[in-house]
C-alpha cells in the first residue's frame, strides 16, 4: 500500500460508499480495473485462425521425441509447445509422462451477488489480519444490473470449508455490518468454488511472479493470476528470441473447429 495510494473524501468515493452513515476511509490505488470478458474476445480477435477447439489433447511424439500435439487426432507439428492451462495443465503433463513441473491448488469459495441497489465498487476492506477481509469487483451483467464479485478472506480456507448456503449467509451478514444502507432484499445470490492453479510451492505459499519452466521444446508455467499473465507472457517471448525461435512460412490452414466465447460464471448461475 506504500507509496501508491491516495486518499479520496466525498463525491470522489465509490458510488457503493456515498452514503452518509459510511463512516471509514478510502484510498485509491493506482491499478487498472479490467473488463475480463471484453479482454478476452480481444485476445481472440488477436488470435485470428490460431484458435482451435478440441477435445483430446496427446503428445505427438517422433522417435520418443516431442515434437508437437494431436488435437482430436490432427497432428500439429511446432518448433515450441507452451502449456498454460491453468488446472488442466496437470493432466497435460500426465499424458505428457511428466511430473515435473509440480503444481498446487489453492481453492476459493467465491460469492456472486447481483440487484437493483448494487453500484460499481472495487475494493478491498482492510480487517486487521493479513488477507483483505472482503474483495468486491463489479461486472455489468446482460440485463443491465451490477453483479458483485466477492472475495478475499470470506473465500478462503474458512470459506471453502462452508456449504454454499452457508457461505451466502456469511457474505450477506458480513454485507449488512460493512455496508448497511445497501438494500439487498431483491439481491440473487451464488457461490462458486475456484482453483487457483500454480506451481508447487512450500507451504503452498502463494508465488510472486509467473513461473515458466523449460524443457526441449516444451514450455510449461502457470500465471498464477491474471494481473500476472504480461510477465507469463513476456517470458515465453524471450525464451523463443533466445532461441532464435521465428514463424515458419504462412500455409493455408484447413476450415477448423473455433471454441466459441466463455460465458461469465454471473450469467450461468445468475440468469
Amino acid at each position: 500500500m506504500r507509496g501508491r495510494v491516495d486518499q479520496v473524501k466525498g463525491d470522489q468515493l465509490p458510488p457503493a460508499l456515498q452514503d452518509k452513515r459510511f463512516k471509514g476511509k478510502v484510498y485509491r490505488l493506482a491499478e487498472l480495473v479490467v473488463d475480463v470478458p471484453s479482454l478476452i474476445q480481444r485476445l481472440a480477435d488477436l488470435a485470428g485462425d490460431g484458435l482451435l477447439a478440441g477435445q483430446a489433447i496427446e503428445p505427438f511424439l517422433e522417435d520418443g521425441i516431442l515434437v508437437g500435439l494431436k488435437v482430436d487426432g490432427r497432428e500439429i507439428r511446432a518448433q515450441r509447445i507452451v502449456l498454460s492451462a491453468g488446472a488442466g495443465t496437470a493432466a497435460l503433463l500426465e499424458a505428457l509422462g511428466l511430473t515435473q513441473p509440480a503444481m498446487q491448488r489453492r481453492p476459493l469459495h467465491m460469492i456472486i451477488a447481483k440487484g437493483p441497489s448494487l453500484k460499481p465498487l472495487y475494493a478491498h476492506c482492510l480487517g486487521g489480519g493479513t488477507k483483505p477481509r472482503v474483495t468486491v469487483t463489479t461486472h455489468p451483467a446482460a440485463d443491465g444490473q451490477w453483479v458483485w464479485y466477492l472475495g478475499g478472506d470470506i473465500a478462503e480456507a474458512e470459506g471453502v470449508a462452508r456449504e454454499p448456503a452457508e457461505q451466502i449467509a456469511t457474505a450477506q451478514k458480513e454485507l449488512r455490518q460493512l455496508l448497511p444502507w445497501i438494500d439487498l432484499s431483491t439481491t440473487q445470490w451464488a457461490t462458486l468454488r475456484v482453483d487457483r492453479a500454480e506451481p508447487l510451492q512450500s507451504g503452498l505459499t502463494r508465488p510472486d511472479n509467473a513461473f515458466l519452466a523449460e524443457q526441449g521444446r516444451l514450455l510449461v508455467g502457470w500465471p498464477t493470476k491474471l494481473a500476472l499473465a504480461p510477465d507469463f507472457a513476456d517470458r515465453v517471448i524471450a525464451s523463443l528470441a533466445r532461441d532464435g525461435i521465428q514463424p515458419g512460412p504462412a500455409a493455408p490452414l484447413p476450415e477448423l473447429p473455433k471454441p466459441p466465447m466463455g460465458v461469465p460464471a454471473w450469467e450461468q448461475l445468475l440468469p
